[in-house]
């Protein structure tokens, strides 16, 4: 088909999926005009895709599902029956349902999934967990996708003549309601407003950044990563006992795996 352009999409708290997102944005521009949307932070736009375009949509896994601000992202963005590539990147544990649920989450608003893939990048609460990737090992399988996905999109007649692939997980997907370790301001707060301005759950007050509202907050770290003064943090004790849960469970290599 012909392929004007591929919009690069991503949500990414802390940095690690956005370098996932780029990395095959960058296999794909040896092809095509590639360009990218970042869907961390709300700012109300809206998106439409043209018969000749193609998407990437690049998402975190938290306890194995996609954090609820995207749902909300993916809503302002419309399919025009649209071959799509998914990413799910994960934190060294394992993906779960994410990639079904995004798969389920784009097909109503108009987006044919042809090629996924699963790919670690730093665990967003203990980035001990995948520190260093996606490393050179990481960028082959990365490539693998990309090329499979222009291969696709080269070979086809239309959007509509390429199949869609079926994606791991569960119809009933994995229960998760969010992990106690909510950040807070420290006493070096001088309330600047980076973090609320930067919260994609809108959890951080503008007008009283300190405050957190531990409902909205996703547990995705992008305020600590974000704040200038280093003001906010977990509290010590939970992260000592996440990071002994997380280990059982994210320790070792694991593998990235595409589907085409």
């Amino acid at each position: 088909m012909k392929t004007d352009r591929i919009l690069v999409c991503f949500f990414s708290p802390t940095g690690g999926t956005e370098k996932v997102a780029r990395l095959l944005g960058a296999e794909l521009e040896k092809t095509f005009k590639v360009e990218y949307l970042d869907m961390t932070v709300p700012d109300g736009k809206t998106c439409a895709f043209g018969p000749a375009d193609a998407a990437v949509f690049c998402v975190p896994v938290y306890g194995g599902r996609i954090p609820s601000p995207v749902a909300e992202r993916m809503s302002r963005i419309g399919g025009n029956d649209t071959p799509a590539a998914l990413a799910a990147v994960f934190g060294n544990r394992a993906v779960d349902d994410a990639l079904l649920e995004l798969k389920n989450m784009a097909a109503p608003r108009g987006f044919r999934t042809i090629c996924a893939g699963e790919f670690v990048a730093p665990h967003s609460v203990n980035p001990a967990f995948g520190a260093g990737r996606p490393d050179g090992e990481d960028m082959k399988v990365i490539a693998e996708m990309a090329s499979a996905f222009a291969e696709k999109l080269n070979g086809a007649e239309s959007a509509a003549a390429i199949p869609q692939i079926s994606v791991p997980g569960n119809t009933e997907y994995r229960a998760y309601d969010g992990i106690p370790l909510k950040p807070a301001a420290g006493k070096k707060c001088v309330k600047c407003g980076a973090c609320a301005a930067n919260c994609p759950a809108g959890a951080i007050s503008k007008d009283n950044p300190a405050a957190t509202d531990r409902e909205k907050c996703i547990s995705c770290m992008r305020c600590i990563h974000v704040c200038p003064q280093k003001a906010r943090n977990t509290p010590a004790v939970m992260r000592l006992v996440s990071s002994v849960l997380l280990r059982k469970y994210c320790r070792g290599r694991k593998d990235d795996k595409i589907y085409t």
